[in-house]
Parts: C-alpha cells; structure tokens; sequence
C-alpha cells in the first residue's frame, strides 16, 4: 500500500550497514568452521593470562552504539533491532486513537502494537535478516491520519540456528529457518486477561485456554496444526486455565515419542514474563521455546525430560525460582534440565545467579545425547554449566561471569564433553572431572559427584581467576580437562579418567558433528552480553558486583526485585485472539482506552536510585543500573548506584495536579528529554521543571547518569 507521505524520513543505522558489509555478524569471526571430517583453522589453545599461549582476539563489533531517535510526524524516541526483530518506540500523537504499522507495505498484527501509558512500542517479529522499511500511521476515528505517517528503515540480524537441535531436522518450530512464519500457522496471543479464554482451531477443533490448546496437541497426535504462541506481557499462574503438569506448570507433550508438534512459544518485546511456573517438554520434536522471562518457577524453569528431540531453548531469562525442600534448592531447583532427550540446542539464555543451572541427564545408562550449549550468560549462577552424565555434549562460545561454584562438570561413563572458545572469568573451577583433579584436591571426596569421570577436551578456552589443572605429560590421572592442540585433535585412548578408565568419544571429529561457526572466546563474551537473554536484556535487569563471585548464597537486592516485578504493560490493540498468516492482520483493532490515571500521592514523592533500584509505586522505570559510575552528594546523602540514561531507557509517569519536578544527575551541562522537549543540567547536575497536569516521559538526549527524583 502507497500512501501519500507528508513527511518521509529515511533513516538507515550504521549497523545495518556494516550487517550488510558483513562487517557484524552475531556469530562473530570465526576460529572454527566445522564440517564433519574437515581440517579447519583455529584460534588458539585453551589460554590463562601469563601464560606463553594466547589466543586471537577479533576486532568483530557487537554494540550498534548509541543512535539517534527518528524525527517525524509521531516521535520515535527509540529503534533498534534483534534476532528477526524489529522494535521501536513512539509518544503518543495528538488526538490519534490508535495506530497502525506496515513493515514493508503488510501490515503487521494490531497485538504487536502496546501501550505503556506515556509511549507506545511495536515489536515486528517473524522477519528475514536484512533492511526492512516501517511506517507508522496514527489513525483517529478509525481513519489513517496520512499527513501524519512516519517511515524509516532498520535492519534485523538472522538468529543462530547451530548445533545438534538442527541435526536431523529443524528445531524453528512454527518458523521456517529463515525466520519467517510457515504457511498456515496459527498466531495466537497470549494475555494475563485472555490466558483463560484465547482459542485456537487444533484437529478441526476449536480449543479454549493455552494449557487446553497444548493439551489437544497430544490427543490430536498430528503435526498438521502449526501453533506459534506470543506471549504479551506477564503471566502468572492465577492466569492460566490449568496446569497439566502439577510439577513444572505448563507441559507440552506429544502422544507418543518424538512427536513432530511445529510449536513455537515466544514472547514479545522485552518485558514477556511467565511468573509463578515453568514449562515441561516430553515426547516432542520441532518445539521452540524464545525470548521470555521465567521467575518464581515450580520446581524446574524448563524441564525436557523422555524422549524429545529437536529442540531450541533460546534467549530466555532464568530467574530465581521457588525455593525447594533440599538446602541446595533455596535458588529453585534446575532452570533448564535435560533428561532422555537427543538433539537439542541451548543458546543465548541467560542465567541470574542460578544455583543448579543445567542438569544433563539425571541417571547413569540414560539416554540423552548430543547436546550444544552456546552463546549463554552464566551470571553468577552456581553450578552445572552443564553437569553432564552419559552424553556427548558440545559447550562453546559460552560466557561463564563470577561461577561460585563449578563451570562445566563431567560424570558417568559417556560423558565425553568438547569445551571450546569459552570466556570463564572468576569461575572457581572452570572444569571438573568426576572423583579427579580440582575435584578431589583437598579433601579427596569429590565436589560435586562421586560417579565415575567423564573426559572434557577444551580448545580455545579463556580463563581468567579460578583454579584450572591441564592434562600434561606430568600428570596424567590429576587433570582436569585436556587441552587440545588444535580444534580437531583426536584425543588417544590413552587418555582415561581416572575412575572408571573412561574414554572420550571423539564425536567432535566424526560424522555426527554439524557445521558451525565458533567465535573467539573474547568476542562470543561482547556477543553474549549484547543478546543472551530477552531482546534489549529483557525489563528487569540486574548488575551483580565483584563480592558476588564467590558467594552462592541468595542475592537478597535480586530477590527483592523478583518478587516486586510487576508488567508496566497497559493495554494493546485488542483484535482477534488468534490469527493466521503471521504478520499481516487483515483486521483493524482499536487500542484499549488507557485508564483513568491514579491520583497523583499527597506531599512529596522521592526516588533514590542507591536505595530503590528501579523499584517504584508511583515511577515506571525502564533501564539498567550501575554503581560503577562514581558517587555523588546531594542533600547531605552519599549516592553511588544511579540510572544510565541510554537509549533503552525510559522513565514514565502521570499527574493528576501540578509538581515541581527535580533530577539529579553526576553530568554539568548535559540534557535530558522530558516528553521530547531538552532540558540542560545546571552546575551541580540538577535540572527542576515545572510540570502541569499529564502524562510525561523522562527519555535520553545526552549519556548520563541519574541518580535521584524529586515530585514536590
């Protein structure tokens, strides 16, 4: 659809760009690129700082920088981009009503479009990789505001489909593997008030409520229904219709084993959270599960356990979950477990302080195997990164940040395990193998596993901190992994644990391996800090210090967070439930009128960002904290943590009479947006605005750093 354009803005990223270039790519610069059988060039052996071997480090960026907001009819205040993703964000325009949005001339379904009270924000989900050109229409009365359009480009970057989820088959579930929907799949959006009550057509049927919509799945026993599942703000579980699994929360099973279900679970935009349970995967192959917060679960985040394979769990945010009856379970239970399932790829998750992380496996002869974990942020969390029993599992590219306990753990007899180009940074034991090594230095009675020992062959790895003890020609049984000298050495059978006199498989070298492009460990960490986890790091961030290395005790600030989050989500543009043919809605949807504003509090209403955090009754604070950016003082207190004021950020709020609005920031002569309009720091980095009745939003003009807020 052409329309007549008032005002056309071309805007194109210098990212997108250098994507283009193929100057960026999110799998980095490439120290191997393995095709089973192949000699390939490598990087470097498995590296500790002062040692005589290093490894190369690429100049490949990941940060797209900071970019300008999109001038127009309707202010775009933020755009960016993700893994087959577009998103951006807009203030609301004069006396429109709703909005639409066309991504190059479809227009995209009117549930993608939300309100947050004082911004609106779109996330275009189900693209190809490359340019794709956005117009925003606000529309009143249900007529297109036409002089009124704003239009720029942006470009998405392709996800990272590698690793054994995609060996024999696809693991994209209801997506094709170039990111776009399969024909004739049905779009159903999930809501905390249409959870109960959201329909789906499976076998001819018509089903009610998601965890009834799954359950037809496994009656129906066909692969003809495609279902992908997007998930709009928070769900908890006094939401859902029922549970099927009184242990996890929502399951997804197939009849029989290894049932082709074509079912992808997503979240939209960067604030989709499950809260209250998780989700059990059994009998399944082609599921996707992506881009959704899960906190307070059950006993297990995500549990896959008999006879799955196929499977890609990825850029999910794991938070604490339910504490368990065992004293090792305070954190939850496993956030992600694997159990008698093949073929499964586990990427750019991320992982905050959890204590059992990923369990491989649960009993010695079982049968899950070949497995890839890559791409993961393992932020402080404790232990299994994976601790693997029985399985060849293929570990790369992975960032290991202040592990208190162990990295990755080899136990049973078929644990052959291939540790590559991973960046462990204060990990006490970045590698252990069962009943030997840093295992049993001390006490001899094994960290973490009396079982037999497994073999680890690391390449490319990078530690800094943490005790690490290579296979060597001096010491043969106290290792704990052995250090290749090229990506595809095969290792001798010579090389034993020590208990059990077990072998490595050489599965890394063989037929069963699968194409893949590793970058160095330096550059996988830029890369995992950039996407692991939600798009933009997901909503509810957390920067844990150096004193959290050690200690795998609950993070109490972290836990208080958890269990005060709550979605600033508002309303979206309420149309059908379900839809078909992915993006293109051929319905029209009027947006949720926003409710009538809570009166403003009585006296003055104080955020302080060293005691609060993003915590607020009143504030809707997006954007990540730091208390590395120095102190200040203001009104005789000493403040150190503050808000970095980026393009992500955003602070929100509505006033029901009139306020003094006063900002303090470290920055002289810097400015800051108030509903657009610049506002300049004074000598001391204050800013005091007199503020009418309305809604308001605190957005970036200059790189800063806010530390309190005052409404008198």
């Amino acid at each position: 659809m052409k329309r007549l354009l008032a005002i056309i803005i071309l805007f194109s990223m210098i990212m997108g760009m250098l994507i283009s270039c193929d100057i960026f790519d999110p799998t980095g610069s490439s120290t191997s690129s393995s095709t089973s059988g192949s000699t390939s060039s490598n990087s470097g052996t498995t590296t500790t700082p002062g040692s005589s071997t290093t490894s190369s480090t690429s100049s490949t960026t990941t940060d797209k920088g900071e970019e300008p907001p999109v001038k127009g009819a309707v202010e775009v205040v933020n755009i960016g981009y993700s893994f087959e993703t577009v998103f951006f964000e807009w203030l609301p325009y004069e006396s429109a009503t709703e909005y639409n949005v066309y991504c190059d001339g479809k227009r995209v379904d009117s549930e993608l479009i939300r309100n947050y009270g004082s911004y609106y924000r779109c996330d275009v989900l189900g693209i190809t990789a490359g340019e794709h050109e956005i117009e925003l229409v606000p529309v009143r009365d249900g007529v297109e505001m036409e002089s009124a359009v704003t239009s720029f480009k942006e470009t998405a970057i392709a996800h990272v489909r590698e690793g054994f989820g995609f060996v024999g088959g696809s693991a994209s579930g209801a997506y094709n593997d170039d990111g776009t929907l399969k024909t004739g799949a049905q779009v159903i959006y999930v809501t905390a008030d249409n959870a109960k009550t959201v329909t789906a057509t499976v076998n001819g049927a018509t089903q009610t409520g998601l965890q009834t919509i799954l359950d037809a799945k496994q009656k129906a026993n066909t692969s003809n229904d495609i279902l992908c599942i997007r998930i709009i703000g928070m769900i908890t579980a006094s939401d859902m219709d029922h549970f099927s699994s009184s242990a996890q929360g929502i399951q997804i099973k197939g009849r029989s084993a290894y049932t082709d279900m074509n079912i992808t679970i997503e979240g939209v935009g960067n604030d989709a959270t499950v809260n209250g349970f998780g989700f059990l995967i059994r009998n399944c192959k082609n599921v996707e599960i992506r881009n959704i917060g899960i906190m307070n679960f059950m006993d297990d985040g995500i549990s896959v356990d008999t006879d799955n394979r196929n499977l890609w769990l990825h850029n999910i945010d794991f938070f604490y979950g339910k504490p368990g009856s065992d004293s090792d379970q305070n954190k939850g239970d496993g956030s992600l477990d694997i159990k008698h399932s093949q073929y499964i790829t586990v990427s750019f998750n991320h992982f905050f302080d959890s204590g059992k992380a990923c369990l491989l496996d649960a009993s010695t002869g079982a049968s899950a195997d070949y497995i890839s974990y890559h791409h993961n942020w393992f932020d402080h969390s404790d232990s299994r990164h994976p601790r693997v029993r029985n399985a060849n599992v293929h570990v790369y590219n992975n960032f290991y940040d202040g592990v208190a306990k162990y990295g990755i753990g080899a136990a049973g007899g078929g644990s052959s395990v291939f540790s590559e180009a991973n960046y462990f940074m204060n990990t006490k034991y970045p590698m252990l193998t069962s009943m030997q090594g840093s295992d049993i230095a001390g006490d001899g009675e094994g960290t973490f596993s009396g079982e037999d020992g497994g073999v680890i062959k690391s390449f490319g790895d990078y530690i800094v901190g943490g005790t690490f003890v290579p296979y060597s020609a001096s010491n043969k049984v106290e290792y704990d992994a052995y250090v290749a000298s090229s990506r595809d050495e095969v290792l001798s059978a010579a090389i034993t644990s020590k208990k059990g006199g077990h072998t490595y498989s050489n599965f890394d070298t063989s037929d069963k391996m699968y194409d893949y492009n590793a970058q160095s460990a330096e550059d996988a960490m830029n890369t995992v800090k950039a996407y692991a986890g939600r798009v933009q790091g997901g909503d509810l961030k957390w920067e844990f210090t150096n004193s959290d290395d050690s200690s795998y005790s609950i993070n109490s600030g972290l836990k208080s967070a958890i269990a005060a989050y709550k979605s600033s989500l508002v309303s979206t543009n309420v149309g059908n439930n379900s839809s078909s043919g992915g993006n293109v809605d051929e319905g029209g949807g009027e947006v949720t009128p926003t409710p009538t504003p809570t009166p403003t509090p009585e006296g003055r209403i104080v955020h302080n960002f060293h005691t609060s955090g993003k915590n607020s009754d009143f504030f809707k604070i997006n954007g990540n904290l730091s208390s590395g950016k120095g102190t200040i003082t203001y009104d005789g207190m000493s403040l150190t943590q503050c808000l970095k004021i980026e393009s992500s950020t955003s602070i929100t709020f509505t006033l029901t009479e009139k306020r003094t609005l006063t900002l303090v920031f470290k920055e002289v002569g810097k400015n800051i947006k108030i509903n657009g309009e610049k506002y300049a720091t004074d000598g001391n980095g204050v800013i005091t605005v007199e503020l009418e009745v309305g809604s308001y939003s605190i957005t970036k003009a200059d790189s800063m750093n806010l530390y309190y807020m005052i409404l008198e």
